[in-house]
């Protein structure tokens, strides 16, 4: 009888031991959303100011968008296009026009040298506004270097270099007044 007692006893008190082992181990943390790293500084350089937070990235959002693109029986008709180096043309509306690697932005570039959120073209009316968003690779507006977070208005013409991809931006006439 007194060692079934003490058969009791250990097993209740190692149940007791592997229940506080199981609860004082550090949690595993879910990774990062793509928000969170894009706000957090870069490893790699410390003294990196933090990012814009992208607000035309949202899933919804850029399909709605996408589908206006590719759809050409909706009948919207783009302000102006971004004509890439193989003759490929990608819309551009008013409001926000992200550009880069990843999928959620409104132009996407496969191209390595471009980071994924690398810049963006804002537009309005007939103006449009190319800003970079601290990219590795600094984009360029006819030749000349863009700093990064300044606005630039873009003229029907402009070549922009982003990473090593060069697109010309064109304004649609049908549009225009």
């Amino acid at each position: 009888m007194i060692w079934f007692g003490v058969g009791l006893f250990i097993i209740g008190l190692v149940t007791v031991i592997v229940s506080v082992v199981l609860l004082l181990r550090p949690q595993r943390q879910p990774p990062p959303t793509p928000r969170q790293l894009q706000q957090s500084p870069s490893p790699t350089r410390p003294n990196a100011k933090k990012r814009p937070v992208l607000e035309s990235t949202l899933a919804h959002m850029t399909w709605a968008r996408r589908e206006l693109q590719t759809d050409p029986h909706i009948g919207v008709v783009a302000p102006a296009v971004l004509v890439g180096q193989r003759g490929e043309q990608f819309p551009v509306y008013e409001g926000e026009n992200t550009i880069g690697r990843h999928s959620s932005n409104m132009i996407k570039i496969v191209d390595s040298t471009v980071s994924r959120y690398h810049a963006v073209i804002e537009g309005y009316g007939e103006e449009f506004v190319f800003m970079d968003w601290q990219a590795s690779q600094p984009s360029e507006i006819n030749g000349e270097l863009v700093t990064p977070g300044e606005r630039h208005a873009l003229k029907d013409g402009d070549k922009i270099r982003v990473g090593i991809t060069t697109l010309r931006f064109v304004v649609n006439r049908r549009n225009s007044s």
